[in-house]
């Protein structure tokens, strides 16, 4: 996905771990998001490997649609985010003094799928994570 912002900027979804790019959970949908994810964790396998695998697979494709996708230009400041149907919308700050890296965190986690999977009778689909 590309955002052509207003100011001139350009920004890119190409990849995971952005620092321009977070997920939004709106608070109605915060406590059924969870549910889902111990649920999901709760009926799976013994392992924690099966376990982690069903959190994983449900975060990602939650039935009730509870997270959307979020952006900031690090050029001016503006926010998109998408709403309810899909549709981007804009938010610009309201002084040039605004942080241009809300959206950033300095907290680095990373998911190595291999290592969860090795030596497990569970197969590793692409589309399981996405």
């Amino acid at each position: 996905m590309k955002i052509d912002c207003k100011c001139g900027n350009c920004i890119h979804d190409i990849s995971d771990f952005q620092s321009d790019k977070a997920w939004l959970i709106p608070d109605k949908n915060w406590e059924n998001f969870w549910s889902e994810i111990y649920n999901a964790i709760k009926q799976s396998g013994k392992s924690k490997v099966e376990k982690e695998y069903a959190a994983n697979s449900v975060g990602r494709t939650s039935s009730i649609s509870a997270y959307r996708a979020m952006y900031q230009c690090n050029t001016c400041g503006r926010i998109y985010i998408n709403n309810e149907s899909g549709t981007l919308e804009v938010f610009e700050p309201e002084s040039e003094n605004t942080c241009k890296t809300v959206l950033n965190s300095l907290a680095i986690y990373t998911y190595d799928t291999d290592k969860i999977f090795k030596g497990s009778s569970i197969k590793r689909r692409w589309w399981k994570f996405w």
